[in-house]
């Protein structure tokens, strides 16, 4: 895939963010899955608009419960990082519906979990520390209906991760109930005569 025609704002307008291709695809050996897709502008000490605080506002993706843990492929992808920042990714996971957007900071939850410095700006293909992207696995507890996300930086020049993009992927849990017909047959009895 090319993209061109893209202005770079490389003067006075500040930077391109770049683009993004996601591709969804099926097949037929795999199981199902549950896909949660989250992005979007979120400025956590950014230099493009107000300041909103060292963290980034939550994700939570909602989902219903399997009776055994299971594992979440999670992507995360964010701009701003610069090397050297100190960021970290805040996890926690839950039953019941899921905690208000707005208001909630995951590290405020009960067994809240932390990843220290995941965006080091070392990840990205082109290394010149703007972008990075992680790969890691989570544990999907039991019974689990909602798995929260967030990313805080704790640097005003160095990680400033104005643009957060979070991707899910784990087995998907359904639970059909099956109904297997019952066929009643009433014997005839011969007739005599």
């Amino acid at each position: 895939y090319t993209l061109s025609g893209m202005d770079n704002f490389d003067g006075d307008l500040g930077f391109n963010n770049g683009a993004e291709l996601l591709i969804l695809y099926s097949h037929p050996d795999q199981t199902a899955s549950y896909i949660g897709i989250a992005e979007g502008l979120d400025l956590a000490f950014g230099h493009l608009g107000p300041i909103s605080g060292p963290g980034t506002r939550p994700v939570f993706y909602t989902f219903a419960p399997a009776p055994f843990k299971r594992r979440a492929h999670v992507t995360l992808i964010v701009g701003g990082v610069g090397f050297g920042g100190t960021t970290r990714l805040w996890t926690a996971s839950g039953t019941g519906p899921a905690p208000a957007v707005y208001g909630t900071d995951i590290w405020d939850l009960p067994a809240a979990a932390q990843t220290t410095n995941p965006f080091s700006g070392l990840h990205n293909a082109n290394a010149n520390g703007y972008w990075d992207s992680v790969d890691l696995q989570l544990t999907v507890p039991v019974g689990a209906q909602w798995l929260g996300l967030q990313v805080e930086s704790d640097n005003l020049d160095k990680a400033e991760l104005e643009w957060v993009a979070a991707f899910v992927r784990m087995k998907a849990y359904c639970s059909y109930k099956t109904f297997v017909p019952l066929l009643l047959q009433k014997k005839k009895s011969p007739v005599t005569g």
